[in-house]
């Protein structure tokens, strides 16, 4: 199972436009990876995640960060053929400049994942380190509202360790090893549990 504060585990399929693609070639930008199924849940957090992307949420997020890239968007269609995810991406308005499309028909990545209950959403960091995953009570799939699990998501990738820890007094927010912490640190759940 991938844990927070190790590398998120690799992958390669081809995009929609036929290109293959690997996590490994978006180091140096934080990632969204989303793995969805096209379930009513799926759709509904990646119609959410379409309208941060157009507010300009991700822009802001990559700010947040001084020199780098803004974070970019990899949808996983799990169990969907290239159309399933063109459809869903355009369902959803995700913003084809800042989201690649990968069909994954198999379910290999959801599996390698363990994505499931979908809808799945992680954050890879610059240096393929996994910095977040939603599985918190308060983002958890098909508990937590699209808009929960969006707002978790943007927050994972605006943090930075070393605000982190100054703000919150947290080692590492990282770090999969810390003990639970009591107390209402806020970064707390955007680790692994």
């Amino acid at each position: 199972m991938p844990r927070v504060g190790r590398p998120a585990p690799r992958f390669r399929l081809t995009d929609t436009a036929g290109k293959k693609r690997t996590l490994t070639e978006f180091r140096r930008r934080r990632v969204a990876l989303f793995v969805f199924c096209g379930c009513s849940w799926c759709a509904d957090v990646a119609r959410h995640w379409g309208e941060a992307q157009c507010d300009g949420a991700l822009l802001a997020a990559g700010a947040a960060t001084p020199g780098s890239s803004p974070p970019l968007t990899l949808v996983v269609g799990s169990h969907l053929d290239a159309k399933g995810c063109r459809s869903l991406g355009a369902r959803a308005r995700l913003d084809p400049a800042q989201t690649v499309l990968l069909p994954d028909p198999e379910g290999t990545v959801a599996e390698l994942y363990h994505a499931d209950p979908c809808p799945r959403v992680y954050v890879v960091g610059e240096d393929g380190t996994l910095l977040y995953v939603n599985r918190g009570k308060t983002d958890a799939p098909r508990r937590a509202s699209a808009a929960a699990i969006v707002a978790r998501a943007l927050q994972a990738l605006r943090v930075r360790r070393q605000e982190a820890r100054a703000t919150y007094g947290l080692d590492d927010i990282v770090t999969p090893t810390d003990p639970p912490r009591t107390g209402g640190g806020a970064l707390r759940q955007l680790r692994d549990p």
